[in-house]
C-alpha cells in the first residue's frame, strides 16, 4: 500500500504530492534504529547511529538561534516532533508550537509523546507559507529539513518575519542549490531528487541567493552557510550499511528503499554534486533598529 501510494503522487495537486509523501512514508521508513527523526544528522559530534546524529542536528539548529527558557518557539515542518520535544526537554523553553501539514505524522506523535502539554508542546496542522499566527507571536522560528518543501520558501520566509517579535531569530537546516553548472549525470539526479522529495525547483537557489532571499524577507545578521560535509558523507555510508539490515528491510516500503539506494549509489564524491545542504540563519530587528 505505500508503495502504491507513493508512485502516485504524481497525479496529484502539488500540495497534496506532500502530504501523500509523508503519508506513504509512516512511522516505518525512518532509518533510525529507535526514534523518528526524519532527518540526515550532524555527524561531526561523534555519532555513531542515525538517532545520535540526527539529536545533535536538532540541537546544533536550537544553539544556532541561542534558545533560552524565555523563548516561545515554533517548529515547522516538525514531523513526529522529535526535535520539538527535545528542545522542550533539554533546554525547558517557555514553550514550543509544533505545526505540520501532515496530519498523520502529527496524530503518531501525539500518541508517542502523551505527556507533550506538560512539557510545554502544543501540535497544530498547518501550512507554513501561511501560518496560522498573529504578528509578532514567537521569540523563535526553526525547521529542520523542512522549508526546502514550503512552495514557495520566499514566501514562508515572509511569514517566518511577520511572526517573529522583534529580535527574533529564524534558523533552519536545509537543502538549496548549488552555484554551478551541473553536469547531465547530476541535473538527471536532481530532477529525479526534487520529483521524489517534492522539491519546487524555485528553493534551488545558490547559498547566495538564499542569503539575499532572507534579507529581502526583512532579516538581518544573514548567514547560509554550507555543512554539507558534517551532514552528508557519513549519512550516506550510514544509511548504505543501514538498508540492508534486517529490520529496515522488514519494514521499508520497497519503492522508498530502492530510491535511497540509488541515490546513494550515484553520489559518492565528498563535494556537493547537485545540492547543498546547509544552516540558514536570520534576525528580525529589534525595534530600535528597525527606527533608524
Amino acid at each position: 500500500m505505500q508503495s502504491a501510494t507513493l508512485l502516485s503522487m504524481a497525479l496529484l495537486p502539488r500540495l497534496g504530492r506532500v502530504r501523500t509523501l509523508y503519508r506513504a512514508l509512516g512511522c516505518n521508513n525512518s532509518l533510525c534504529e529507535s526514534r523518528q527523526y526524519l532527518n540526515l544528522g550532524y555527524w561531526d559530534r561523534g555519532a555513531q547511529s542515525l538517532d545520535e546524529a540526527a539529536e545533535h542536528l536538532a540541537m546544533l539548529v536550537a544553539e544556532a538561534a541561542g534558545l533560552t527558557m524565555g523563548d516561545f518557539v515554533l517548529d515547522v515542518g516538525c514531523g513526529f516532533a522529535e526535535h520539538a520535544m527535545l528542545w522542550s526537554s533539554r533546554l525547558s523553553p517557555r514553550g514550543v508550537v509544533g505545526l505540520n501539514l501532515s496530519v498523520e505524522q502529527l496524530q503518531s506523535a501525539s500518541q508517542m509523546f502523551p505527556d507533550r502539554a506538560r512539557a510545554g508542546l502544543l501540535l497544530l496542522a498547518g501550512d507554513a507559507v501561511c501560518l496560522p499566527f498573529a504578528d509578532a507571536s514567537f521569540d523563535a522560528v526553526l525547521g529542520v529539513e523542512s522549508a526546502f518543501h514550503f512552495r514557495p520558501r520566499t514566501a514562508f520566509l515572509r511569514e517566518a518575519a511577520r511572526v517573529l517579535r522583534p529580535g527574533g531569530r529564524l534558523v533552519l537546516a536545509d537543502l538549496c542549490g548549488i552555484d554551478r553548472p551541473l553536469t547531465l549525470k547530476n541535473r538527471l539526479a536532481e530532477v529525479v531528487g526534487r520529483a521524489f522529495w517534492q522539491i519546487p525547483k524555485e528553493n534551488l537557489v545558490s547559498r547566495r541567493t538564499y542569503a539575499e532571499q532572507l534579507s529581502a524577507a526583512g532579516f538581518v545578521r544573514v548567514a547560509v552557510d554550507s555543512i554539507w560535509h558534517q551532514v552528508y558523507p557519513r549519512f550516506a555510508d550510514y544509511a548504505r550499511r543501514r538498508l540492508h539490515a534486517t529490520d529496515v528491510r522488514a519494514r521499508l516500503s520497497p519503492v522508498f528503499r530502492r530510491m535511497l539506494i540509488a541515490s546513494l549509489g550515484a553520489r559518492h564524491k565528498l563535494d556537493p554534486e547537485a545540492m547543498d545542504y546547509v544552516l540558514a540563519y536570520g534576525r528580525k530587528p529589534d525595534t530600535q533598529a528597525a527606527r533608524r
